[in-house]
């Protein structure tokens, strides 16, 4: 006679299983220890790796900062002849050497500005306008500069259509910039300028409700009459 088979319960189950991959696990390791171990000291170097490059790179940032605080001398002067040519003072990096060796971080996308207002002020508005659309930084308020910059750029160049887009893009750029109210009477002034004056009216609304009590948006009463007047010519 047959003996009775034994129910297997759900906790049984379960056990065999984990026995099943314990021992899977054990054949594993013994066939791929040696890949194993490679792996895991792999980890052990990336994770070191990603702690020196984040010390580093903070290092990288606070030499940046000192360089661009000893080279901006020469622009905070107004000198800025010598800013793009590269004069330094002694025992100082230039901003235009500073912008080249620390690109990337914060200090040296901030440098890249200050060159590029220099070669604004000097009347290289293609240069400027090249340094300007160079800027990395992830900060919104230089990057809505930048923006700034180049609509600067574009409009003493004659190009009023593409000095419009650029002023409103940096007053879209950081809601908390105090200069957003500026950027925008600018925008619709060089949309005017173009003849668009949809857009110049649509930007001067948006003026005036967004930045009530500012001064812009007192002056954008008059160019709205401005703009009223050429739709009806």
């Amino acid at each position: 006679m047959l003996a009775k088979k034994k129910k297997i319960g759900k906790k049984n189950i379960k056990e065999d299983k984990l026995v099943t991959f314990y021992s899977k696990t054990l054949q594993y390791y013994e066939v791929y220890k040696n890949q194993v171990l490679i792996g895991a000291a792999a980890l052990i170097v990336l994770i070191a790796a990603i702690v020196y490059f984040a010390n580093q790179s903070q290092k990288t940032e606070i030499e940046a900062a000192s360089a661009l605080a000893k080279a901006e001398r020469t622009y905070q002067s107004g000198n800025y002849q010598n800013v793009v040519d590269g004069v330094k003072s002694e025992g100082s990096l230039s901003l235009v050497e500073v912008v080249d060796k620390y690109s990337g971080t914060e200090a040296g996308e901030m440098a890249r500005i200050y060159l590029a207002n220099s070669y604004f002020y000097i009347g290289n508005f293609e240069k400027a306008l090249e340094t300007y659309d160079d800027y990395s930084g992830s900060n919104k308020l230089y990057k809505a500069t930048a923006l700034a910059g180049m609509a600067g750029c574009y409009e003493a160049m004659g190009q009023f259509d593409k000095a419009a887009k650029y002023f409103r893009d940096a007053a879209n750029t950081y809601s908390n910039n105090a200069l957003n109210s500026n950027y925008l009477l600018n925008a619709a002034v060089n949309y005017i300028s173009s003849e668009k004056y949809s857009d110049a009216k649509s930007i001067l609304e948006t003026l005036k409700e967004k930045y009530t009590s500012s001064e812009e948006a007192r002056e954008a009463d008059r160019y709205l009459a401005e703009v009223k007047l050429h739709s009806k010519s």
